[in-house]
């Protein structure tokens, strides 16, 4: 059996991103079936102009509890704004050169784990905004 992720059906989601501005909030788990980041595949097919870390960092490299400061992604030069610590909600500001915010994180299905309410906050700030979010959906690893 063949699971797809969500971001493996990009193609059938290219509506949602042409001629837009993208953010995307993600971390290193989020990739598609063959193991490419979610950033890359984006970056490629996209007009990806920025980047949203949420606990742990883009690339994972950050300890847990620790604050996650903005910074560029080095293999993008995108900029990357943190929603750890201070700042959980994106900010009107974050989101100015945005139209669509994208989302692909592999969460465990606990309550205790931080992405989830990254998620969220995520959702009202679009709402609050009148920006699109799409959430690049994966099955649940605890069933």
């Amino acid at each position: 059996m063949t699971v797809k992720l969500g971001i493996d059906h990009i193609d059938k989601a290219m509506p949602v991103f042409l001629n837009r501005r993208v953010g995307l909030i993600t971390n290193s788990t989020g990739m598609n079936s063959n193991f490419e980041s979610t950033v890359d595949v984006l970056y490629e097919k996209t007009n990806l102009v920025a980047l949203f870390s949420p606990e742990h960092g883009i690339r994972g490299a950050v300890k847990a509890g620790d604050t996650v400061n903005g910074m560029i992604d080095e293999k993008t030069d995108l900029p990357i704004y943190s929603l750890y610590g201070k700042t959980k909600k994106p900010t009107a500001e974050m989101l100015a050169n945005v139209d669509v915010v994208a989302f692909d994180i592999q969460d465990v299905g606990t309550r205790y784990y931080t992405y989830i309410y990254t998620m969220a906050y995520a959702m009202q700030s679009c709402k609050e905004l009148g920006k699109t979010m799409v959430i690049f959906d994966r099955p649940n690893p605890i069933g």
